[in-house]
């Protein structure tokens, strides 16, 4: 009789554990879809330094200044937050230009890269290389006439908890 009990009381015990709720930390998605959330999370905000460098100015004579670099190398460290520092410089001096009796940065008036924003998250394919690099890509339609298609390709690497862009690359399909 209590060889009985406790076998009925095991299998009661095993049907209660099997059923009961898994009382674990839980996060929306799976751990994947939060490390790509976090990819295009820390991109936008790496495009947000690039547009506030060059759409925060103020004019001086004929110069749009950036407020937000005095020098070429304070340009290429504001940027470094989010872009990778050979990248930054390249940007810098694609878009910017010294203007020695200033001694400040003015924004040249030019084409410029694409921006990534919150808007574009349905459009980019994140491509996982390793567990700290990724490539995104983002095709465009109809920029310059209709049936045109473009491919951006926006390398990333993860440094200091942060993802930062370390190459860009346009293509036309």
């Amino acid at each position: 009789m209590l060889k009985t009990t406790s076998i009925l009381l095991s299998s009661i015990l095993i049907v209660l554990l099997l059923s009961a709720p898994v009382l674990a930390p839980t996060r929306t998605g799976n751990t994947s879809q939060y490390a790509s959330d976090q990819v295009i999370t820390d991109i936008v905000a790496d495009y947000a330094l690039y547009t506030s460098l060059l759409y925060d100015i103020y004019p001086l004579n004929q110069y749009r200044v950036s407020t937000h670099a005095n020098s070429p190398d304070s340009a290429i460290a504001y940027l470094s937050e989010g872009f990778d520092k050979p990248l930054a410089s390249t940007i810098t001096a694609c878009y910017l230009q010294w203007l020695p009796e200033f001694n400040k940065m003015s924004v040249i008036p030019t084409d410029s890269i694409p921006i990534i924003t919150e808007a574009d998250k349905p459009y980019l394919n994140i491509e996982w290389q390793s567990t700290n690099k990724v490539l995104l890509k983002r095709i465009y339609t109809d920029c310059y006439e209709m049936g045109d298609q473009y491919l951006y390709l926006i390398s990333a690497e993860q440094k200091g908890g942060h993802w930062i862009i370390i190459d860009l690359q346009l293509d036309c399909l």
